[in-house]
């Protein structure tokens, strides 16, 4: 009975359960009804009819890279025209270094045409300026061999070339100071490392470190890295340096260097009369490879002894995972979702965003640059450019102390090749191609994911206020700091430089700079220690010193009544205005215009903070204010190089954070391509500009910012240094521009407020202005696998030849 009794009084408790499964049928049921059948779930990112193409036109504009019947067209040219008589490049067999002392094609770019002529034909209708290329030729055939630069056009009939002139750049350039190329380098490798070096020193190598230079096909042989000496160690400008120094054949050969290098002597075009002068082995200098020899055979000098480490996955500088897990199940990282759509648009190199509007090129000689960079129709900036990047180490060694390395000698735009989708951009990126002229075989070269271009948010808000309590107003508004970033990376040598433009729904603009990549080390030594720390067996990380040159022509309010001034910020000595007898400190704002070009040579100075202002006299508030952009400076680094001493003269333009000078044709760049080896008399001397001390109130104004930072090498930069802690970065940002903050009308808004004011119990209204939609939608699918299958050469050299350094 009390067993009934307990049964009957359960039986509700079922019944209750029974009824909530049933209703959670039930609507499971309604809501799969609801679909179709066979309707599949929506692909998020596949609305919005935005336009993305990254397709050749037919009738390029003036800024457009130079397009591949272009360049095959001028190739054409160049080997027909009797004047220039470029060396003919073949497919089936690449140039050898025997081109040397031919009419050889280094690089080719795009000229950009005069400022004046392409303001005239976008505001004022008038006919677009001709086409044109930068042709940079070695002319190994003249004598004395030279390097020429010319302008070829128009394009695509080319007609002529003709020698390109320039107050402040000299041409033709002396051939010991041309840049680096593929040609040199297989012929460093043929008449002097597998040469000479083996014929003498072969036995020497293969004592000290197991394996030489040659007889590569049975073992691995030596790999080898380059350090430039600069003209003005050499009191020289026709003379040509490079320290060959050894490294083992492991992942990454630059963290395994070996204590033996060669002074290399390639004066001449003509590879056969390279030779060796001076020869560096176990922390010793020796005057000749005769001398070393002699001396190693007599055991009368230092040796040393190793053993190549392992070329397995986890040797220390391999970039295989290793080491214990963070999580004890692999899971996905996050992901950048579009749930409904592009919000950018771009066409023929041309991007449109929330107002903003700009053209993206990539500059073969100098890498990324901007132009025509609009906010809301305005005119902010006509070109943003990197110009140059510095790398200057100190060393005890030989080989170390003297590189001193300007990267455009490898030209920078060509270096950048191949970013990996949800590694080095978001998968949903749009990928951009840069396509450039063939060095060592035919046809022009595409890399289709040489810059990527993806909105983000950045897990910040960009602005963002709450009152929470009922007497602050009982109110939130604020929203993400959604914007597009545009970003490219360029792999010189061992160093990765990731470059990223950006661009804000509050008119502000930023550029950033972030190095990654291997350190480049020196063998370890005593001698070398004051020059930084021991960071595995054999290896110390050499302090170096990284610098980056932008060019930015800023347009505010248009070209002929820019103004740069500053506002100083000073220290105010005054009375306490409530109680006179109370001296009282704070500070006060004083604007100074800048009347000169000596005038805006800016070096950073704590002690006198200041705000860098564009602006427009013509242009002016409602109140009479000045009205404007900000010039931003986030990555300053002192430059601590003796002025006009060694190789610094290459670099002047590293002296000062900000230069400000006139507009002219004549100083298009801060920088050359000879950079790195022409400090005995600069190809371009940045520290002219200035020299004429031109006027700058109310002209069309350039303003030249230089970024940098120190690098003492730890071990948690093995393998790779890391992007983080590296970020230098310059803005532009809205002055008094605006009445009000321009995001303010961005969609992208949220607010909170009550229901109602007077009865704040009833609870609280979210009002998200880009609307509430819940429909789910499925992850896109990553295309970049299918693209690396079918065209494994847009990941690594794999399938074909490229001929490019």
């Amino acid at each position: 009975m009390p067993s009934f009794n307990r049964q009957s009084r359960l039986w509700p408790l079922v019944a209750v359960v029974m009824t909530v499964v049933a209703i959670c049928l039930l609507i499971a049921l309604i809501a799969v009804s609801a679909r179709k059948p066979g309707t599949p779930v929506r692909t998020c990112g596949k609305r919005g009819g935005v336009s993305i193409e990254d397709v050749e036109p037919a009738q390029p504009g003036p800024f457009h890279d130079l397009t591949t019947r272009e360049l095959e067209s001028l190739r054409s040219f160049l080997e027909s025209d009797p004047d220039i008589n470029a060396t003919k490049l073949r497919n089936d067999r690449p140039l050898g270094s025997n081109a040397l002392v031919q009419s050889y094609v280094s690089v080719i770019d795009l000229y950009v045409p005069p400022k004046a002529a392409v303001l005239a034909h976008l505001e004022q209708d008038q006919k677009q300026p001709p086409r044109e290329a930068l042709v940079v030729l070695f002319r190994g055939d003249k004598s004395p061999a030279v390097v020429e630069e010319r302008v070829c056009g128009p394009l695509p009939g080319v007609v002529s070339c003709r020698m390109l002139k320039s107050s402040k750049r000299r041409n033709p350039v002396e051939f010991s100071i041309r840049p680096f190329n593929m040609l040199e380098f297989g012929a460093l490798i043929e008449f002097l490392l597998r040469g000479a070096v083996e014929e003498k020193l072969g036995f020497l190598l293969r004592y000290s470190f197991g394996i030489s230079y040659a007889n590569c096909e049975e073992n691995p042989c030596l790999d080898f890295f380059t350090s430039p000496v600069s003209t003005s160690l050499l009191g020289n400008i026709g003379q040509r340096r490079l320290w060959v120094w050894a490294h083992y054949p492991v992942e990454y050969y630059l963290l395994h260097p070996v204590d033996f290098a060669v002074l290399a002597v390639m004066d001449d075009a003509d590879p056969t009369t390279y030779r060796v002068d001076k020869v560096w082995y176990a922390g010793r200098l020796y005057s000749s490879m005769d001398e070393l020899a002699a001396g190693f055979n007599t055991s009368s000098i230092p040796k040393t002894k190793r053993k190549m480490p392992e070329r397995g996955a986890d040797v220390f500088s391999s970039l295989h995972p290793r080491g214990q897990e963070f999580l004890s199940q692999p899971q996905r990282p996050p992901r950048l979702v579009e749930p409904d759509g592009k919000r950018y648009s771009l066409s023929h190199r041309q991007v449109s965003y929330l107002g903003w509007q700009f053209n993206l090129r990539m500059s073969s000689l100098s890498g990324p640059q901007l132009f025509d960079v609009r906010f809301r129709g305005d005119r902010i900036a006509y070109e943003i450019s990197l110009q140059e990047i510095v790398v200057t180490y100190s060393a005890h060694n030989p080989m170390h102390q003297v590189t001193d390395v300007a990267d455009s000698a490898g030209y920078l735009g060509m270096m950048a090749r191949s970013l990996v989708a949800g590694a080095d951009c978001p998968e949903s990126s749009t990928f951009i191609s840069n396509t450039v002229a063939g060095q060592l075989v035919k046809g022009p070269v595409r890399f289709p994911n040489a810059w990527c271009l993806f909105e983000h948010n950045s897990g910040l808000p960009l602005r963002r206020h709450m009152g929470y309590r009922f007497v602050h107003g009982s109110f939130y508004g604020g929203m993400m700091d959604s914007h597009l970033t545009l970003r490219t990376i360029l792999v010189v040598g061992n160093y990765d430089y990731m470059i990223d433009f950006s661009f804000h729904q509050n008119g502000l603009m930023d550029v950033r700079v972030s190095s990654t990549g291997f350190l480049m080390v020196s063998p370890y030594s005593v001698e070398d220690s004051p020059y930084g720390y021991r960071v595995q067996e054999h290896i110390l990380g050499n302090l170096h010193h990284h610098l980056f040159h932008f060019k930015v022509d800023m347009d505010v309010g248009g070209t002929t009544n820019n103004r740069y001034s500053t506002l100083d910020i000073h220290k105010d000595k005054t009375l306490l205005t409530t109680d006179p007898s109370v001296t009282y400190y704070q500070t006060k704002v004083k604007q100074s215009l800048k009347s000169k070009e000596r005038d805006a040579l800016y070096k950073y100075n704590f002690e006198k903070p200041v705000y860098h202002i564009v602006h427009n006299e013509n242009n002016k508030t409602r109140f009479g204010e000045i009205r404007g952009y900000r010039l931003q400076l986030g990555g300053m680094s002192k430059q601590l190089l003796q002025e006009n001493k060694n190789n610094e003269r290459t670099m002047s333009w590293s002296r000062h954070q900000l230069v400000v000078t006139k507009h002219k044709e004549d100083e298009r760049t801060s920088s050359s391509p000879y950079a790195m080896f022409d400090s005995e008399n600069p190809v371009v001397d940045f520290s002219t500009f200035s020299d004429d001390n031109d006027k700058i109130v109310d002209e069309d104004l350039v303003f030249w910012l230089a970024m940098g930072l120190h690098h003492i090498p730890r071990s948690e930069d093995l393998p790779l240094t890391a992007t983080t802690g590296t970020r230098l970065s310059f803005s532009l940002t809205p002055f008094n521009f605006f009445p009000e903050c321009p995001s303010m009308t961005s969609s992208d808004a949220t607010r909170l407020d009550l229901l109602n004011s007077d009865k704040p119990s009833e609870g609280v209204r979210i009002r998200r202005y880009y609307g509430q939609e819940e429909e789910t939608c499925a992850l896109p699918t990553s295309t970049y696998e299918k693209q690396v299958k079918e065209n494994p050469d847009a990941a690594l050299e794999s399938s074909k030849f490229l001929g490019l350094l």
